[in-house]
């Protein structure tokens, strides 16, 4: 796995995004990288509105959708979290694991951050 600097990103997945996009490879990533941000920010509303209504097939579902365009992009270790908070919410007796819904809002904010980073300027 080839990390991005602060380790979010597998940046390993960004060259099969560059080989799908050709000679268009730049501007694609970025408006993917745009949409996702769009999305993930919906999403992150969602969370928090499942999570205080005790909601738990909305966390399943806003876990799930966020997981795999975050695996796409190379956020790796945030698909994984996305995985386990699907996981946990979906287990009706089990009681959700302490913090795991912020662990993976603030691993998205990293990951958020260091896509910016890689963001290509088309």
């Amino acid at each position: 796995m080839t990390l991005s600097s602060d380790d979010s990103i597998d940046t390993r997945s960004w060259d099969d995004l560059r080989e799908l996009g050709g000679p268009d490879a730049d501007a694609m990533i970025a408006e993917l990288i745009d949409i996702y941000a769009e999305d993930a920010a919906q999403l992150v509303s969602s969370l928090l509105k499942a999570r205080q209504a005790g909601d738990r097939p909305s966390l399943v579902a806003a876990a799930h959708a966020l997981r795999s365009p975050s695996a796409s992009l190379g956020a790796l270790r945030l698909a994984e979290r996305c995985r386990l908070l699907e996981l946990a919410a979906g287990a009706a007796a089990a009681e959700l694991p302490a913090g795991l819904i912020d662990d993976l809002l603030r691993e998205l904010e990293r990951v958020l951050a260091a896509l910016t980073s890689l963001r290509p300027q088309p």
